[in-house]
């Protein structure tokens, strides 16, 4: 701390204010998901003490500006940071996830030399709840194999699915143009001006809220036995093959009922209904 400051900030006439600390990954704004996701992509080890303060001041901080400046060094005068390490516990608790994403990400295209065009990328809503199977299944696709094999290049490709600029397709309900899955490199032309970081936190969402379709629609996505003894963890099984959902929406648009019609209107179908379709068609079939 600067000498003097403290001192200097007991006598200054500041107003009365509340400072708003987020307690989960959902209360986090733009900007601290940003620098967070900044920190989490380039080093991984966030238990050392030296991080858990860059957390503390982030979330205290809450966005840029000099009022909330002031206000973050007025706390740290009168609670010391170990008092509020404990507010970055959240940030280490698989239980807790994030499954809204970040709404536009600005990006600069260059057009000609020292010319550059700006456009909007929107992503999905909350929880992927506008998204469309066709679009689920490359989603999803994509995220397995970067949680697996750890290439980047996947990444890069999961944000090319889910983030758009708008376009003849746009809807109230969702700005982004419609999925094409033909445009995917088209597009990815433009995701991939969207910084690392950035596309790190879009990961982070999208885990989040594919566990939450874990917990959710568990035939869908069953959840390992585990084993009575205390010293094994997970009962050793044969490793599952991943299917893709366009295996699935294949299957359920050849069979006799159709439930969303010809396999184009499945994949065209809202991703949220089929899985609960497809999740509920398993709790009948397990019950025969």
């Amino acid at each position: 701390m600067i000498p003097g400051l403290r001192e200097l900030l007991l006598i200054l006439p500041l107003p009365r204010t509340d400072i708003f600390v987020a307690r989960k990954w959902n209360e986090l704004n733009d900007w601290q998901l940003s620098i967070i996701g900044r920190i989490l992509y380039n080093d991984k080890a966030l238990e050392k003490p030296f991080f858990r303060n860059i957390l503390v001041f982030v979330l205290i901080l809450n966005k840029p500006g000099f009022f909330n400046l002031l206000k973050a060094f007025y706390l740290l005068t009168m609670v010391p940071f170990s008092d509020l390490m404990h507010h970055t516990n959240f940030i280490f608790d698989e239980g807790d996830n994030l499954n809204r994403f970040l709404p536009k990400i600005k990006v600069k295209r260059k057009i000609f030399p020292g010319i550059y065009r700006t456009t909007v990328l929107y992503g999905p809503a909350v929880r992927l709840s506008n998204i469309i199977t066709e679009e689920l299944s490359y989603a999803d696709t994509f995220y397995y194999n970067w949680t697996t094999k750890g290439n980047n290049d996947d990444l890069r490709r999961l944000v090319a699915c889910l983030y758009r600029p708008s376009g003849s397709g746009s809807t109230k309900l969702d700005p982004r143009d419609e999925f094409q899955k033909l445009l995917l490199p088209q597009n990815s032309n433009l995701t991939d001006l969207i910084p690392m970081h950035l596309q790190y936190v879009i990961g982070l969402s999208y885990q989040g809220t594919r566990r939450g379709f874990q917990a959710k629609y568990k035939k869908i996505f069953p959840v390992k036995l585990k084993s009575e003894d205390p010293e094994e963890k997970e009962i050793p099984k044969k490793a599952s093959v991943y299917q893709p959902f366009s295996k699935i929406a294949q299957a359920m648009a050849m069979d006799d009922v159709q439930i969303f019609g010809t396999l184009d209107q499945t994949n065209r179908s809202n991703a949220i209904e089929f899985l609960e379709t497809y999740n509920e068609l398993l709790i009948r079939e397990s019950k025969k």
